[in-house]
């Protein structure tokens, strides 16, 4: 079973744009001289490079809070996350009523915050399967700091800004548009996470 639903909201004001300061090093992957190009549409260009680079491998590039529900625990009572590094489980907690929660206490699970992490159940919590988002997971995720992100995933980022920056028409005559260039996908798949593949 499947989360039904989750959100990832970034904590502080960790910018895209913060986790790369060197304008020369990104002026050679725009395949430009020019160290002084539109800020803005860069800004942009890499944000969405970044997001995309996210939803490819299940990464979260900048310190987040995940949350995540389900409507009832899967069979083998184990939670899989999709995101990654996860690096706490701040709750558990499930539906009491239509709209409260109980936490239930961590001694009952245990877990594995690898890449691929996941919750085990020693004791299934109780709850009702009359209401939906019955089990909620709130988690830390993302990389601390800039410096602690595998330069695989700035380097596919970075290449990915490059090729958005190249070809900002919508179609670009005499080429192939795709969805992720595959040279960038080459980059990424040994990172991607089990359940985006």
């Amino acid at each position: 079973v499947m989360a039904i639903k989750s959100d990832i909201t970034v904590v502080g004001s960790t910018t895209y744009i913060s986790l790369i300061t060197n304008d020369v090093l990104m002026s050679q992957f725009l395949r430009t001289d020019d160290t002084t190009f539109d800020a803005t549409l860069v800004a942009s260009l890499w944000a969405s490079a970044c997001e995309q680079v996210e939803n490819y491998t299940g990464c979260v590039l900048r310190p987040s809070t995940l949350t995540m529900y389900w409507d009832e625990l899967p069979q083998n009572s184990i939670l899989k996350l999709p995101h990654f590094p996860i690096t706490a489980i701040t709750s558990i907690s499930t539906k009491v009523s239509s709209d409260s929660y109980t936490v239930y206490s961590s001694a009952n699970y245990t877990t594995d915050l690898t890449k691929d992490a996941r919750v085990k159940f020693i004791t299934d919590p109780d709850y009702t399967s009359d209401y939906l988002n019955a089990v909620k997971l709130i988690a830390t995720v993302g990389y601390a700091t800039a410096a602690v992100i595998p330069q695989q995933l700035i380097g596919a980022a970075l290449m990915l800004c490059g090729h958005l920056y190249n070809n900002r028409e919508a179609v670009v005559t005499g080429t192939i548009s795709t969805e992720l260039p595959l040279g960038i996908k080459f980059m990424l798949d040994p990172l991607r996470h089990s359940t985006q593949l």
